[in-house]
């Protein structure tokens, strides 16, 4: 140590030393500059920078070792040889490139180490490649330590240097590697120079052809200008990428900033990217997550998931808790994507809070199941209901039935002597009209009268009944129409004298195909009804007309009480008796059941009334055709439940 330090102060020039130490660290600063921008490249392009950066290096230290040569003072004449010089230069270039390249190319972790060694080899191969082109006259012998000693502090230093700005863009980095770059090549030097020990010889002459100490010295400054433009040109290109870098990165982390999701960018698990939303979330700032393991704010229990997402090569989106360093746990959704981040594949992990989206989850799937639980109950209880309901209806259906039985009952045994009054009536009737005093006919038809009333009620009470139930059969068949008007008008109008009843239906057909039965019951309810709500007497007219359809139309005209109009809309409703009615008899259901009667042929009923001015009916029955038609129902029974009914519902309420 005692002679290096003596080689340094004693055998050097002190202001070229330090001209050559800041040329040093001037190459050493450039070089790692233009090799860090290698990184960012692949390609032609990466050759380029690494090449740049050989050069610069190589120069640089070729620069530097022959600056320190002209400040070693020997006190004899000196030169150097000119092939050996340029030898030493073109060595440093391709040793010192390789070692700056193999950090770039090898992913290896040791690959800086490996790097700085072989800039090592490459400095110290200069050095001393060109202290064998030393020419003095003087016999060179070496100190085999010192040697080792320099090859070894070359190295040494390199490897730090190399590891400290190995792919770092911050400008400390550089700096820092540079002082470490320049220490190793000035150590090595100086320590090579304390190996030389010279002795003056007669016996070695000076050769003809050599390089002098100004030739040197022009072709050192020579290569410092290139150093110097060409490692400021790098600079500036450097400054300036890394410039327009910084503010690409800045617009970027500014966008990333902006978004209400957390980013990070993982690289073998560890996040070396991260946006303010996630260090909010994770309630750690961002300078120390950067370089954490991900997994660290994961459950255990959950870290295989989030780990296999950040090694499989798609896209995966999951859900799982996260554990932020204080505060309550939270529930995230993280979306994972691969990307390539500074040449290496990486992943991006988008992070959103979905607490409260979860608590209402959870709240939602809690009213769902309380519903469930509501609606279970409740069906319950409807089925419950629903049977109570079933047995309240067969219950009410066998009363029905047992009310419908009394009803038949009854009816028979009230037809059964009626008809037998009726007939021993009519007999009297035919045989004392002349003997019999006008005051015994008078009751004789009295009593046919009222046996007729209370016959065509019976038979209006047991149809209503059977209408409700829908069990009045349709038995269309030829129908011979106006005979049958013709003898209900005789009989009303033999019971009823003080009334006279007019028919005109010469202009209808004679045959229709219909019910005989049901409209019997129809047009002997309407005749009864033109006759009662007549009590002064008077004409009824019952006219009958042709359609151009082939129907007919069956009017039933009176001179009565008439009818409101605000009363006509109600007119056929069940039980519906109108204002004008008080006073006589009457139970409201004639008209009703005529109503679906007439609906029950496919025809319609209609009423034209004033109050006090009589009333008409118009009873319109289509043409059905031949009796023989099956399409008709001709002569087949038709339940009024099947059809007929169902279409007269909807002209209740409006009847």
């Amino acid at each position: 140590m005692v002679r290096v330090y003596a080689c340094i102060t004693q055998q050097h020039d002190p202001w070229l030393v330090v001209l050559a130490a800041l040329l040093c660290l001037f190459a050493a600063f450039a070089a790692l500059s233009i090799t860090n921008r290698a990184h960012s490249y692949d390609g032609v392009v990466r050759a380029a920078w690494l090449v740049a950066g050989a050069f610069i290096s190589a120069t640089g230290i070729w620069a530097t070792h022959f600056v320190a040569m002209l400040a070693f003072e020997t006190g004899l004449p000196t030169g150097f040889d000119i092939k050996l010089t340029v030898f030493s230069l073109i060595a440093a270039i391709v040793i010192t490139g390789l070692g700056l390249a193999l950090p770039v190319y090898l992913r290896h972790g040791m690959a800086p180490q490996a790097g700085g060694v072989v800039f090592g080899i490459g400095i110290s191969t200069m050095h001393f490649v060109g202290m064998q082109g030393l020419l003095v006259p003087a016999v060179m012998t070496w100190d085999p330590l010192l040697v080792a000693a320099a090859w070894l502090l070359g190295c040494s230093f390199a490897v730090a240097a190399i590891r400290l700005a190995h792919g770092k863009h911050a400008i400390r980095a550089r700096i820092g590697g540079a002082l470490l770059l320049t220490l190793a090549i000035c150590s090595m030097h100086f320590t090579g120079m304390a190996a030389l020990e010279l002795t003056p010889s007669p016996l070695m002459p000076m050769p003809t052809a050599y390089l002098t100490s100004a030739r040197l010295g022009f072709d050192i400054g020579l290569a410092a200008l290139v150093i110097m433009t060409v490692g400021a040109c790098g600079a500036l290109v450097d400054q300036h990428l890394a410039g327009r870098r910084a503010r690409e990165a800045e617009r970027l982390r500014s966008l990333v900033n902006a978004t209400f999701e957390g980013i990070g960018i993982c690289v073998e698990g560890r996040l070396v990217e991260v946006n303010d939303a996630l260090s909010d979330l994770l309630k750690v700032p961002v300078h120390s997550l950067q370089g954490r393991p991900i997994d660290e704010f994961v459950d255990r229990e959950r870290r295989d998931t989030l780990g296999q997402a950040l090694t499989d090569g798609g896209d995966r989106t999951f859900e799982l808790p996260l554990l932020p360093a204080s505060g309550s746990p939270i529930f995230a959704e993280l979306l994972v994507k691969s990307i390539n981040y500074g040449k290496r594949p990486a992943k991006v992990v988008a992070v959103r809070d979905i607490t409260e989206r979860q608590a209402a989850r959870a709240k939602l799937e809690q009213y769902r199941d309380h519903l469930e639980q509501l609606v279970a109950e409740r069906t319950t209880e409807l089925q419950d209901q629903a049977e109570r309901l079933a047995d309240a209806l067969d219950e009410e259906r066998k009363l029905a039935g047992l009310q419908r039985q009394f009803v038949s009952m009854v009816s028979h045994e009230f037809r059964t002597p009626l008809a037998i009054i009726d007939g021993h009536a009519q007999r009297l009737l035919r045989r004392s009209t002349a003997a019999t005093p006008d005051r015994s006919i008078e009751a004789l038809r009295k009593i046919r009268t009222s046996v007729t009333r209370l016959t065509d009620l019976m038979e209006s009470v047991l149809a209503a009944a059977r209408l409700e139930d829908g069990r009045i059969e349709f038995r269309p068949a030829d129908c011979e129409l106006l005979e049958m008007i013709a003898e209900l008008a005789r009989n009303y109008g033999e019971l009823h004298p003080n009334h006279k009843i007019l028919v005109d239906v010469d202009q209808a057909a004679e045959h229709i195909v219909a019910d005989a039965k049901l409209l019997r019951q129809v047009f002997s309810n309407l005749l009864s009804n033109a006759i009662k709500y007549s009590p002064d007497g008077g004409n009824v007219w019952v006219d009958g007309r042709a359609q151009e359809d082939g129907g007919i139309v069956i009017a039933v005209r009176d001179q009565g009480v008439g009818i409101p109009v605000a009363e006509q809309q109600k007119l056929f409703s069940r039980f519906f008796r109108a204002s004008t009615s008080t006073g006589i008899a009457g139970t409201g259901i004639g008209l009703h059941l005529a109503f679906h009667l007439v609906q029950l042929h496919g025809g319609t009923i209609d009423v034209e009334s004033a109050e006090g001015a009589g009333t008409t009916f118009h009873v319109h029955l289509p043409n059905r055709g031949s009796s023989a038609d099956p399409a008709e129902g001709g002569g087949l029974p038709i339940s009024a439940g099947e059809g007929s009914a169902a279409r007269s519902a909807p002209h209740e309420n409006a009847a």
